[in-house]
């Protein structure tokens, strides 16, 4: 539990996580002025936010992981006598908390600005009923 504070407090404070998440959370405009046809749920799930959403995390994860290795991190945990499952283990956690979060802002954006710059329709068979 100790390492997943640890990360997530080196997380909170990388510039980078945050400029990548400004991104994503903005991109949804960019699909809105390009594609100003296209409904809400096409935003979300069809956007360019979408296709480089994937692109996005890589970059991230890449670069906290690799900034773990780069900072000699790593060896302090298992020179604290972490066992090294337990630190890959804590690492995947972290990216699959990471990709959440990614998903998470890149949804909501969608919503939020497909809903105020482009049309608003749900043609899901739940909402014609």
């Amino acid at each position: 539990m100790n390492l997943l504070k640890a990360d997530f407090y080196h997380l909170i404070k990388n510039k980078v996580f945050y400029v990548l998440l400004s991104l994503t959370f903005f991109m949804p405009i960019l699909t809105c002025v390009m594609f100003p046809e296209m409904t809400v749920e096409k935003i979300i799930f069809q956007g360019l936010d979408v296709t480089l959403l994937c692109s996005i995390i890589g970059i991230m994860l890449a670069l906290f992981v690799g900034k773990d290795y780069d900072n000699n991190t790593i060896r302090n945990k298992v020179c604290y006598g972490e066992k090294r499952s337990k630190i890959m283990a804590v690492t995947f956690i972290e990216g699959a908390i990471i990709c959440l979060i990614f998903i998470a802002v890149s949804v909501l954006s969608s919503f939020v600005f497909g809903s105020i710059i482009c049309k608003f329709a749900f043609t899901a068979d739940f909402a014609a009923k």
